[in-house]
């Protein structure tokens, strides 16, 4: 019963919780992309997002484990269509990062690496009766687990699943909220 008890308290409180914010902005094109093609910040040569400060460092810099409670997608854009997509997060940097609007296809190396993916569809945010302003969508109590192998960092990437029309620069921002575990 205090095993629960603790992890009830770990998970519960409030003064553990932390936020990490990243944005990836894509090329300045509006090329529609098709289901299952990568939102990267190049055509060719794209790099996987870190997510520096995400795995709090500790000791020895291995086996720190992150519960992501919520997760928030925002993105400037109002498209008709609204974007859908996976968020991928690795406990290192991926092999072969995909770069935007290429086909989804993760070497193994990255599968194996692969501890969190999170489905999103955003919807359209208005700002106060003045038009549109965005879309978003907030995912609470995820309840996923995050093992850090060491320094520090995870890293992130993101698969777009349907077809949809983007914007020139288009940026889209996550924000993860996380507690620690150990």
């Amino acid at each position: 019963m205090k095993i629960f008890a603790a992890l009830a308290f770990l998970l519960c409180s409030p003064a553990l919780a932390d936020t990490i914010t990243v944005s990836i902005t894509r090329p300045n094109n509006t090329t529609q992309y098709t289901a299952n093609t990568g939102w990267a910040n190049a055509t060719s040569g794209a790099v996987s997002t870190p997510l520096k400060g995400f795995c709090k460092a500790v000791s020895g810099g291995a086996g720190v484990s992150e519960y992501l409670t919520d997760v928030e997608i925002i993105d400037g854009a109002n498209q008709s269509t609204q974007l859908a997509g996976l968020i991928y997060i690795f406990d290192s940097p991926p092999s072969s990062p995909i770069s935007d609007n290429a086909t989804w296809n993760l070497a193994t190396a990255d599968v194996i690496t692969t501890t969190v993916t999170v489905p999103f569809t955003l919807a359209n945010v208005s700002n106060a009766g003045s038009g549109a302003a965005g879309s978003q969508t907030v995912l609470a109590s995820i309840g996923a687990i995050h093992t850090c192998v060491g320094g520090g960092t995870a890293w992130l990437m993101v698969e777009v699943t349907n077809t949809y029309t983007p914007v020139a620069n288009e940026v889209l921002t996550i924000r993860l909220k996380y507690e620690p575990l150990n």
